[in-house]
């Protein structure tokens, strides 16, 4: 679509807006300019100034993801510190757990370190793969790490004129995989997401990430205000770009940012406070899931007395649990039948 087309077609949603029509309804043969002068010549109450500043809000506002208007007091959201590996863990004694900070040089090394040190101590079964918060601006080292997933050396994504492809690996991590992100997982982490999904890797839980794939440039504005433009776009193998309005995920599990960070650090802890009347707050899906794997209907308090400290933790993220079981359901199936 030429600028004066997207021109033409921001200002028709502009003007019917009010009519209630979906953007598929919008004529789209309008021609900008024309209109424009129509509004201009007949249309009372507005001024020039006015009709350029809806039809510049119309333009951001349609290209989301690819345009964002920044203020002074708006800043780019800025890479998470620490290292690249952020966490590992067992799950059930055969499911790694492994979040990424961000996808940079470091994270196929990384990665291929702590699946190493996991499976040490046991058969890894399963991967949980955390990119929920992670961001990043390295797409070959997201091509570096999806390569660890694939046998054959194949093209995964390119960004502009560069491609990049899976390295091809003898020994590639074949067990199921599940893939964790968010609205805030960004950069070369939401096109790594798409990649593993696009090669039949893995599932992707959670919620749509950020829409921030591809390279981005700043421009100044005469009102000091700064417009965000993606200047290069991420493509996959197939030629599809990496939907700039966010990786929307298979399997979407509701919960909020906050409660997220604090799952992050400590995924036992449920989420449960009284809320201003002293009720208990709602059950959540990871309370519903700790009640049907105890087999009872209602939570019933333990007495101090009969509690132990040998009681095994019960994960209360619900992003995590929901993959966990899936990994579980999986492996279930997988098992041979008894005669």
């Amino acid at each position: 679509m030429n600028s004066s087309s997207l021109a033409a077609w921001t200002c028709s949603l502009v003007l019917l807006a009010g009519q209630g029509l979906e953007a598929d309804q919008m004529p789209s043969a309008l021609n900008y300019r024309e209109v424009r002068g129509v509004l201009l010549s007949n249309l009372v109450g507005v001024t020039e100034a006015e009709l350029d500043a809806a039809a510049a809000r119309g333009l951001i506002e349609q290209l989301a993801g690819r345009v964002t208007l920044l203020t002074n007091g708006v800043a780019a959201q800025p890479e998470e510190h620490g290292p690249t590996i952020a966490k590992t863990a067992l799950f059930g004694a055969s499911t790694a757990y492994v979040r990424l900070s961000r996808v940079d040089e470091d994270a196929a090394a990384g990665l291929a370190a702590a699946l190493k040190e996991l499976g040490a101590t046991s058969r890894v079964e399963g991967l949980v793969l955390d990119l929920r918060f992670a961001s990043g601006t390295n797409y070959a080292a997201a091509a570096r790490v999806a390569g660890q997933f694939i046998a054959d050396e194949v093209p995964l994504l390119s960004l502009g004129a560069e491609a990049f492809r899976a390295p091809g690996s003898a020994q590639p991590f074949t067990r199921p995989v599940m893939v964790l992100v968010n609205r805030r997982t960004s950069g070369a982490a939401e096109a790594l997401a798409e990649v593993f999904r696009q090669n039949e890797v893995a599932l992707l839980l959670g919620g749509r990430t950020a829409g921030t794939a591809g390279v981005f440039e700043e421009f100044p504005l005469s009102t000091g205000q700064r417009l965000r433009v993606v200047t290069a776009t991420v493509k996959l193998r197939d030629g599809a770009e990496v939907p700039p309005g966010g990786v929307e995920p298979d399997i979407t599990v509701t919960v909020p940012l906050a409660e997220e960070r604090a799952f992050l650090e400590n995924p036992f802890a449920a989420a449960r406070s009284p809320n201003a009347s002293g009720r208990p707050a709602r059950l959540t899906e990871a309370d519903l899931v700790r009640m049907r794997r105890e087999r009872r209907e209602t939570p019933t308090p333990v007495p101090a007395e009969t509690a132990t400290a040998a009681e095994a933790p019960v994960v209360a993220d619900p992003v995590l649990v929901r993959a966990l079981d899936l990994l579980k359901g999986i492996a279930l199936v997988r098992l041979p039948r008894r005669l």
